[in-house]
Order: structure tokens, then sequence, then C-alpha cells
């Protein structure tokens, strides 16, 4: 009698269970619901948050893609009643809806883009995936090397807008659109405002081409901080990461290298060492190690 009672209490258990799957389904995923129609509710968006570590920007990139799959448009079928709601998150939401995706900022060459890009097809970043590529320049070269790498290339050209304001906000579409949660500013030619800034804590990262914090802040960019740093007869330059905030290169350091300045060294020959020795080096561990940050503080929700 107890055997049997038990049996009962066991298949009741699996039966709740069962159910409660098939209606978390037809709730949330047969026609009519959110996947279905191309708005996902907030209740879906917190609950996918809350249990799955997933960001808003990412569920809303892929739900059109569950939709399908579970109308059998993709020719896969989730009748099997072991199927779990776990179970479809792993193998549906690809790696980079469960780490950080990458928006990079650019305006020139793509050469700091082009060594994030590497490190990626190394294996150097299993956190972080570039899904786009922003240029404030049409002409840009790194648009051709986002295509290349098969990334998102799209153009913001400051010189159609009216605004700093609708500049960025034109910047933010895009990024949104790829659902990226970091942003890398590699030879991005634009301060970006407080009201921009102060929505990516932490989350948006820039190279700078000396030891902050010398030759550094408004009008250090580019030729012209090798320029004062020969100027200055300095025997040591290198790159700093940092985090952006309002301040220009004012935020928190991420990584520093030293580079040698050389006897008969030119703005354009330190340029280079620079480049090769430290920025290349140092930006994709940064981005790594803030999308490794993202993944633990999701992982610890």
């Amino acid at each position: 009698m107890l055997r049997y009672t038990g049996k009962r209490i066991v298949t009741g258990i699996l039966s709740l269970f069962v159910l409660a799957t098939a209606t978390f389904f037809l709730i949330h995923f047969m026609p009519g619901s959110p996947f279905q129609s191309g708005a996902v509710s907030q209740q879906v968006v917190d609950a996918l948050e809350k249990e799955y570590g997933l960001s808003e920007p990412l569920i809303s990139q892929y739900f059109s893609y569950m939709g399908n799959l579970l109308r059998g448009d993709l020719g896969i079928s989730y009748k099997k009643t072991d199927t779990t709601v776990n179970d479809i998150i792993s193998m549906h939401f690809p790696v980079s809806a469960r780490v950080g995706a990458v928006a990079v900022l650019v305006s020139g060459g793509g050469t700091n883009l082009q060594a994030i890009l590497d490190a990626e097809r190394r294996g150097e970043l299993p956190h972080a995936e570039v899904k786009v590529v922003v240029s404030s320049r049409a002409d840009a070269y790194a648009l051709e090397r986002a295509r290349a790498a098969g990334v998102a290339a799209v153009a913001v050209e400051r010189g159609k807008y009216a605004s700093q304001e609708e500049f960025e906000d034109g910047i933010e579409r895009a990024i949104k659109n790829a659902g990226a949660e970091i942003i890398v500013l590699a030879g991005f030619m634009s301060i970006l405002s407080e009201r921009f800034t102060s929505r990516y804590p932490e989350r948006i990262i820039n190279v700078h081409p000396s030891l902050i914090p010398k030759f550094c802040g408004k009008g250090f960019y580019g030729l012209k901080v090798h320029e004062a740093v020969l100027a200055a007869g300095e025997k040591t330059t290198g790159a700093t990461v940092h985090y952006v905030n309002e301040i220009p290169d004012g935020g928190e350091i991420i990584f520093q290298k030293e580079v040698a300045v050389k006897e008969g060294d030119t703005p354009e020959s330190l340029q280079k060492r620079v480049m090769q020795e430290a920025e290349w080096q140092l930006l994709p561990r940064a981005v790594e190690l803030t999308a490794e940050r993202i993944a633990a503080e999701r992982s610890a929700k």
C-alpha cells in the first residue's frame, strides 16, 4: 500500500511538471504569444533575465528565431516530454547570447578593430563576440574589415545629424539592434557625452596611446600624442586601456603597458610601435576581462 501510494505521488509530481511545462509553452510560444507576434512581453523578458542571465536586447534579438523553431519552421519537434526550457535555452540561444556581445566604434582604418577580430578568431575571447562595427565615416576602411570578418558594418555619419544628441541616438540604435552590451572605442574620433556614457557604466572601453595621466585629455589623440611625447624628450611611453566616463580619458584604468622611445623615432614610427607592442595586446584582453565580469555577474543572479 505504501509503495503504491509512493508511486502515485511520484506520478503526480511528474504530471504536474509536464503540465507546467506545457502551460509555459502554450502561454509564451504558441500562436498569438509574444514569440509569435513580434513583441516580447516584459513578463517574459523579466523571467528570462532572472532565470537564465540573458539581457533584454539579446532576448529581443532571438525571440523570432525561437518562435519559428517552436512552430516547426526549422524542422525540429519538441513533442518529447523530457525537453525542458533549460534544454531549449542552451541549444538555441547561441553562446553569443550568453556572453558579452560587442559593438566596436571606429572612424578610420580599424587596426585596433582588427586586433580584436584576430583575437576572437584565435579563441582568445571566449566570453565575447563582436556583433557590429559602427563608423562615424562611411568611407572608413574599418567597415571593410568588419564585412570581411562577417560582422555587421554600419555607418552613422556625424555630419548627417543636426546635433550630438541625434548622432549618439543613431549610434545607440545600431548598438541595440545588434544586442551589444560592451562598447569599444577603437580609433573613434568623437567624444561621447555624459548622457551617452552614463548609460553604460564600466561597459565602454577606450584605448589611448600614452601612459595616462600623461599626454591625455581633450586635444590629445592620434599622432598629436606621439608628437607631444617626442617634444617632451620622454624615454618611455605606452598605451592605456580604460573605461569611459564623461571626462575625456578620465575613466578607470584597466591595463597599461610601457613602450620604449628609441633614438631617431618619428611620431609615425613611435605610433606604430605603441600599437604593435601595447594597444593590440591590451585591447582584446580588456574586452575579454569585461565580458568575463559580465558573465560572472549574470551567474551570480
